[in-house]
């Protein structure tokens, strides 16, 4: 991680903490957390903080890059369509959703008894909105990206992938 390329003490202070909060998602992984379906909401706090910083970043550099061109280069980026995933998300959380992931039916080894099978995944938008009735109709980029970049995906990946646009946003123009 290096946030050195944003002058604004904000966003460095952010992309450090994004990058403390999947470090420690990384560390429970590696520890099991995330195949044991008793213990994955565990995981919520690493991943609701990475969510929440990540959207702070990504606000700045909207309003910093006045919205509509920062967003369509954004979101043409192999990396920067996950923002508006991370944006659903991160909504979803701040109003009390917990399971934005879900047990995935699987075996793994060694194993355990009592039996579970299965790794954390995100859940689908269904199960999200079953939970969650915003205020106001979801932008269908924020579905989209969901849908496509979110679902069904181990937690880190899609935060990993909005964390590389940040870092990458600077040297691309995109300063705060």
């Amino acid at each position: 991680m290096s946030g050195a390329e944003f002058a604004h003490p904000g966003a460095r202070v952010a992309l450090a903490a994004i990058d403390r909060n999947l470090a420690s998602l990384q560390e429970a992984r590696l520890g099991g957390l995330e195949t044991d379906p008793h213990r994955a909401e565990e995981l919520m706090p690493w991943i609701g903080q990475a969510l929440f910083w990540i959207v702070a970043v990504d606000d700045l550099l909207v309003r910093a890059h006045k919205g509509r061109s920062y967003r369509e280069k954004r979101d043409a980026d192999a990396d920067g369509r996950y923002l508006d995933g991370a944006r659903l998300a991160r909504n979803a959380v701040a109003h009390g959703v917990v399971i934005l992931h879900r047990f995935q039916q699987g075996m793994t080894f060694p194993m355990t008894f009592p039996m579970t099978f299965g790794e954390v995944r995100w859940s689908s938008l269904d199960d999200v909105l079953a939970e969650w009735s915003p205020d106001m109709p979801l932008p269908e980029g924020q579905r989209d990206s969901y849908r496509r970049f979110f679902y069904n995906i181990q937690p880190q990946e899609p935060l990993r992938a909005a964390q590389r646009w940040l870092l990458a946003a600077p040297p691309r123009g995109w300063t705060l």
